[in-house]
């Protein structure tokens, strides 16, 4: 079915390309069909195609395909990597997360909320660092410092980040 594009790559590569982004059969079987309804999906409509068009059209480009054209962001135009589902269209991380944003509870911001308060409350991980409920005595230097998860042996401590690594 990809002859039919002119993407300039003999049967055998377009062969492996299908094999490699689209291993399955029944995944085969649903992608020729997206194609065959919406082709322009391979001239950088592919936002609007399923995650295995997607992979196809990144392993096309990559094996040097032409007449393929890999899908920009369709929110911020950026040409980056669409890994997440907007509306109904992919779009890329920063694009996602916007729809995401919260007003944290302290500081009033729109961010990602990073936690909860003990109340149920956003928090971003700026406000979730300052809080002192997060703080005990760094076992390292005995200053106050933000609690973080260390090894199995002591799995909650707290410790202030000097740069150099646990030993």
């Amino acid at each position: 079915m990809l002859q039919k594009f002119d993407t300039g790559l003999d049967d055998q590569a377009l062969a492996r390309v299908v094999e490699l982004s689209v291993p399955q059969p029944f995944q085969c079987r649903k992608v020729a069909d997206e194609l065959s309804r919406h082709p322009e999906l391979l001239s950088g409509q592919g936002a609007y195609g399923s995650t295995r068009v997607i992979a196809l059209i990144e392993a096309l480009v990559e094996y040097g395909a032409r007449n393929i054209a890999l899908p920009a962001c369709p929110f911020c135009r950026r040409p980056v990597a669409l890994r997440f589902r907007r509306d109904d269209a992919r779009c890329c991380r920063r694009c996602y997360d916007q729809t995401r944003l919260q007003s944290c509870s302290r500081c009033h911001q729109p961010s990602s909320i990073a936690t909860r308060t003990p109340q149920g409350k956003p928090l971003c991980s700026r406000c979730m660092r300052r809080d002192p409920v997060n703080h005990e005595t760094c076992t390292g230097c005995g200053r106050l410092a933000l609690l973080t998860t260390g090894s199995s042996l002591n799995p909650a401590v707290a410790w202030v980040d000097d740069g150099s690594s646990w030993s």
